[in-house]
């Protein structure tokens, strides 16, 4: 049973089952094991957490003194562990905004990739889901929608196989990685995210078809091309990005771009 093995195990399993706060809040409601072991009177188990997460609750297992007439350790870890999250939480929102900025201006991949490696100040890293954090300041968009959005084709292909940044995190519009690239006629961003999607689908054509009809607006309304919910492919089309279109449809499949246009209610040009 869980709740009779030693702390430095359990915290052990906890470390290895991914950021503590997509699970930790529920995970003592799976089972009765789970519950027992996530007792509040343990002061030892939730030190040792505190510990493996970066976290000081205030002169060890006998040094919570403030809560031992309530005996309320667990109190104690969801309080601390809150307030540093959030601050890591900005710390790395600020620098995936600094990157941004530097993307825009050049494909600065060496760059990118130390900062990913050591962190602003050394308080997180890409373990830390640091890569795909979608960003509220940027419309909940990741690093790969900016380096997307700006062309930066060996930023993207250094995210996508050395970072393992994900193709299918949406931003507040629901626009995909994908979908900013082809309104934005990066043809060369979109070649190599068609590249490596392939392989994570395993050349499977249905869901490369479904990932590709999935709607979403532009990043800037303003801009040409129109508004509301489109395909990465109709994008492409009402800007006049015509290799992007050409590299899209055959892999959605269409016969032709007049029949695929007319199925998505679009005038033909």
């Amino acid at each position: 049973m869980l709740d009779q093995l030693p702390e430095e195990v359990l915290v052990n399993i906890l470390a290895t089952i991914g950021p503590l706060e997509d699970f930790l809040p529920a995970i003592s409601c799976v089972c009765r094991s789970w519950s027992q072991a996530f007792r509040s009177d343990q002061p030892r188990f939730w030190q040792l957490l505190a510990q493996n997460q970066g976290i000081s609750l205030g002169g060890g297992a006998t040094g919570c003194r403030q809560y031992n007439h309530s005996r309320d350790f667990k109190k104690l870890f969801y309080r601390r562990y809150r307030q540093v999250h959030q601050s890591r939480q900005n710390e790395v929102d600020e620098m995936i905004q600094e990157l941004g900025r530097r993307l825009r201006k050049s494909d600065c991949v060496t760059h990118v990739r130390k900062r990913l490696n050591s962190g602003k100040s050394g308080t997180f890293s890409p373990n830390m889901m640091t890569v795909n954090r979608a960003v509220p300041s940027l419309f909940h968009r990741t690093l790969l929608h900016l380096a997307c959005w700006w062309g930066c084709r060996n930023t993207v292909r250094m995210l996508l196989t050395d970072f393992e940044a994900s193709l299918f995190v949406t931003d507040d519009l629901n626009a995909s990685p994908l979908l900013i690239a082809a309104w934005a006629g990066q043809t060369g961003v979109v070649k190599e995210i068609l590249v490596h999607l392939r392989q994570e689908l395993r050349h499977d054509k249905q869901k490369m078809r479904y990932y590709l009809e999935q709607k979403g607006a532009s990043p800037l309304t303003s801009s040409c091309g129109g508004k509301g919910e489109k395909t990465a492919l109709v994008w492409a089309y009402r800007k006049g990005f015509q290799s992007v279109v050409n590299l899209l449809l055959p892999v959605l499949g269409a016969q032709d771009l007049k029949s695929y246009m007319l199925g998505q209610g679009e005038k033909l040009k």
